[in-house]
């Protein structure tokens, strides 16, 4: 779990709740029965994705936590191991980090793993909404659209909230 929710979300509860309401966080989308990998690997296949023609790049926001980023990299190895990918095939990165090398565990940003696409960068976004960071003209693509090389084209994946079966990820974690 983020800072979002293990602190911010609950202090912004304490801080507006009204009267007897209880505040309850469910187990993170992020399990074991590879639930979230699929809602990934079904909104990759709405973009243009060719196995043999796109570079893959699954893209996070960048954390503080290490355990946060672990699960990008696991998820990144489970999408590999399905799709039959290799490294070079999909990389794993996030938007942005902190400064400092003991945050160096977020790397390679988008920015430079654009750098390593051949043909078409296809960004599976790693994010639940749209907002600042995702979502068109969110920091995400704007990255894209300053950092991709020449003659290279590239594609927003659907964010994670957009896939239909995302309610029915959301009810069973909640029911653990």
């Amino acid at each position: 779990p983020s800072l979002a929710i293990t602190e911010f979300i609950p202090a912004q509860f304490e801080l507006h709740k009204k009267s007897d309401m209880k505040l309850v966080v469910a187990n993170t989308l992020y399990g074991s029965d590879g639930e979230l990998c699929t809602l990934l690997i079904e909104n990759l296949k709405t973009t243009s994705w060719d196995k043999d023609q796109s570079t893959l790049l699954l893209c996070d926001h960048g954390t503080p936590i290490i355990e946060v980023n672990q699960v990008r990299n696991m998820l990144a190895k489970e999408i590999r191991e399905r799709l039959s990918l290799n490294p070079s095939q999909l990389i794993a990165c996030s938007m942005e980090r902190r400064e400092g090398e003991q945050y160096a565990f977020n790397e390679p940003l988008l920015e430079s793993a654009l750098s390593q696409v051949t043909n078409r960068a296809i960004i599976l976004m790693q994010f639940l909404l749209p907002g600042r960071h995702a979502g068109p003209g969110g920091d995400v693509a704007q990255i894209c659209e300053k950092n991709i090389p020449e003659g290279i084209t590239w594609e927003l994946s659907p964010l994670i909230g957009n896939n239909p079966n995302l309610p029915r990820l959301l009810a069973r974690r909640f029911k653990e």
